[in-house]
């Protein structure tokens, strides 16, 4: 008997819990539906919610036309009217614009403000933070209002367990907002804690400094553009001055033909030497700078970095049975 009402318990729990998490995770089709329903029963405020709920997760122009609709049905007329001046601010097609405007047009309202902000949307993360402006409390996020007074204004965002966060912002005639704050932690947001041994205050350490690798990049480019031109040399060296040397054996020794290719083929070995001789030059710099910045990343000025190239970079004779160099080798 107590197994089986424990059964009856559970199943009844588990399905509550699916219904309250449906009820939740809503679809954008679903809060229109329903949006549709309470609009047509009468009920705007509860229209209004929902229109908002479903622009949160899927934004479209037709939803703010509705919920000005709603808001006048319910006899609203200010934010009415500031959801229809929304409307007319999106990217819907002039053509509804213009019929939103004649609607609007219609509302006799005394209590619009004309100089007043446009759509204000505030957001958090985590969401479920009250905001107050200026000391006066205008909701728990996600939400939005229109109609908000310009100047200069100070927003703040609690949360229980979070550090409060204050945002001073200025609103302006007519200007759609979103207004977005990320929350942390109390015990994150401190900055200093009492050492219990020392007695002391302990500063929380700075971030580490960016490392700048323009140099890499410069020293990186200068190497690639010496094997361009080394590459250029062997293109000059076997493919174009062999055909230019192709063409002037065909040719008559002594004739003009002959000559003209022999000072083109003496112009194409130039460059080709010319990219030889560069590209080596800068293939080498570029590649002997760029492996003493890698080799040295890890040392700080002075003496640190001197130390770190003497263990990062060596020199050593190298021997052979007709020949004697030198050999330089780096640990990266």
């Amino acid at each position: 008997m107590n197994t089986r009402l424990l059964c009856i318990t559970f199943a009844a729990t588990f399905f509550l819990f699916l219904g309250n998490l449906s009820a939740q995770e809503k679809t954008f089709g679903e809060l229109v539906g329903e949006a549709k329903t309470a609009y047509d029963g009468g009920e705007y405020s509860k229209a209004v919610d929902l229109l908002l709920a479903a622009n949160r997760l899927q934004p479209n122009s037709r939803l703010l036309l509705n919920v000005a609709r709603s808001y006048d049905k319910a006899g609203d007329c200010k934010n009415s009217l500031g959801y229809y001046g929304a409307f007319q601010r999106s990217d819907a097609e002039q053509s509804l614009k213009d019929t939103a405007q004649a609607e609007a047009d219609a509302i006799q309202c005394d209590t619009f403000d004309e100089t007043a902000s446009g759509r204000t949307l505030f957001k958090s993360q985590p969401s479920g933070a009250t905001v107050t402006m200026d000391g006066e409390t205008l909701g728990v996020t996600p939400f939005e209002k229109v109609q908000i007074p310009t100047g200069i204004h100070t927003f703040v965002f609690s949360l229980e367990g979070k550090k409060d966060e204050e945002k001073k912002l200025q609103l302006t005639v007519g200007k759609d907002l979103t207004i977005e704050q990320r929350l942390v932690d109390q015990q994150v947001a401190t900055t200093t804690e009492p050492d219990d041994k020392q007695g002391d205050i302990q500063e929380q350490a700075p971030p580490p400094e960016e490392k700048d690798y323009t140099q890499h990049y410069i020293a990186g480019g200068v190497a690639a553009a010496g094997v361009g031109l080394l590459v250029m040399g062997l293109v000059f060296d076997l493919a174009i001055i062999p055909s230019t040397d192709e063409d002037r054996d065909a040719t008559v020794p002594g004739s003009p033909e002959y000559d003209e290719l022999t000072d083109k083929r003496s112009g194409q070995a130039t460059v080709a030497i010319i990219g030889y001789v560069s590209g080596s030059i800068l293939a080498v710099g570029g590649a002997a700078w760029l492996t003493y910045l890698i080799l040295t990343d890890s040392g700080d000025d002075g003496e640190d970095r001197d130390k770190a190239i003497e263990d990062r970079i060596g020199i050593a004779p190298t021997f052979g049975e007709d020949s004697a160099g030198l050999t330089v080798f780096g640990r990266f």
